[in-house]
């Protein structure tokens, strides 16, 4: 192809041709001169004698040189240099004996002169070179690179309006999230106030679920669409207010009596006392007694329900806490659980040295446990506190 460059080049070649076929022609035309002087005029035979004519002036049949006058157009179409110097011969020099001179209008092309320099501007008379200066060399200014250029993105339609006793439809998919209804009573209301701030949205939550009505009232469990900027907060068990406490009805415990009696008893030789029904009865036939040593030096014998009603006459006791304690100490260290196999309890031997019992013994009822008396120890003990009563 032939570029801007190129032509440029071709215009100055074609130019430079022009100013030495010039100069050529003036060197023939001095030399011709001469030669016309140097050498006489010979008449040639057949010939008439004629007055010889002077040779027309090279200068003369030339144009003027002076450049013109013109105005360079904007536009960046150069006509080709074939159409500014047409291939025409150069007329011959009259009265030279050479063959004519011919400027050629074109030629190799040479390469391409270096971006920033303007070529000269072809004369528009052809076959002349012109003679303006070149003008000086003019830098391009530095062109931006051109901006990316973004394909237009595809127009969305618009979504078709809802008919007449339609839900309404879904917007263009998008992130949701999935909140399930932990309250009873929940509505799309009462959840736009909550995860966004305000109940007018509550349309947005109906345009995710088009399937549920506007007013329906959401069950505990059920899972709804939220919209992606939905605050959903974790609620954990809801609050609830303390119950009033009842009095429970409690059934009133048996009431325990007091263990009462004189029951003369035998022990024998393994130290073993069998209780009589009554005795049995009034320990509630339990499997089990509680068997210390009291005082006056005899044994105590009790079981649980009647061990309570001691237990609470002690915390009642006006005697000093000290005493109270002490007794305690005493009583719950020294206390040894019996079992009752068909009414028969097993004492130990320590117990009954403790008591001095002998194979006559007196049970004897003292309202919270039953005293066990050796038969002779018991007679004096009454008989003694008898005559003090009688002395009184």
């Amino acid at each position: 192809m032939v570029t801007r460059n190129s032509r440029y080049a071709w215009m100055t070649l074609g130019g430079l041709l022009c100013l030495f076929g010039l100069a050529m022609a003036c060197k023939l035309r001095d030399g011709n001169r001469a030669m016309a002087r140097s050498a006489p005029l010979v008449p040639v035979a057949g010939e008439t004698s004629e007055p010889p004519r002077a040779m027309p002036s090279i200068g003369s049949a030339l144009p003027d040189l002076s450049p013109p006058k013109f105005e360079i157009p904007p536009t960046p179409d150069v006509t080709p240099a074939a159409a500014v110097l047409p291939n025409t011969p150069t007329p011959p020099v009259t009265g030279s004996a050479s063959q004519p001179i011919l400027i050629p209008a074109g030629g190799v092309p040479p390469s391409a002169p270096p971006l920033g320099i303007n070529p000269p501007v072809p004369s528009p008379l052809p076959g002349v070179a012109d003679l303006t200066p070149p003008p000086s060399p003019v830098i391009p200014a530095p062109v931006p690179p051109p901006p990316p250029v973004t394909p237009p993105s595809a127009p969305v339609a618009p979504p078709a309006p809802n008919a007449p006793g339609e839900p309404p439809l879904a917007p263009t998919p998008g992130p949701v999230m999935m909140y399930k209804v932990t309250r009873v009573g929940e509505t799309f209301k009462t959840l736009a106030r909550k995860m966004l701030g305000t109940a007018e949205r509550w349309s947005d939550i109906h345009k995710l679920n088009p399937t549920l009505p506007a007013d329906v009232t959401l069950i505990t469990g059920a899972t709804v669409r939220l919209p992606s900027d939905a605050c959903i907060t974790e609620e954990g068990e809801a609050l609830r207010a303390l119950p009033t406490l009842r009095p429970r009805t409690v059934p009133k415990a048996r009431a325990v009596l007091p263990l009462t009696g004189t029951f003369s008893l035998t022990l024998d030789d393994a130290k073993g006392l069998t209780l009589p029904r009554a005795i049995q009865q009034q320990f509630g036939m339990c499997d089990t007694v509680l068997v210390s040593p009291g005082s006056d030096r005899c044994l105590w014998i009790t079981n649980q329900a009647h061990l309570d009603r001691l237990q609470a006459k002690l915390d009642k006791s006006p005697a000093r806490e000290s005493d109270v304690r002490g007794f305690k100490r005493l009583y719950y260290a020294q206390t040894v659980k019996c079992p009752v196999k068909e009414g028969r309890v097993q004492i130990t031997e320590k117990l009954a040295q403790f008591a001095d019992l002998g194979a006559e013994v007196v049970l004897v009822g003292i309202d919270d446990h039953f005293e066990v008396w050796d038969a002779a120890r018991w007679k004096k003990y009454t008989q003694t506190k008898k005559a003090i009563m009688t002395e009184e």
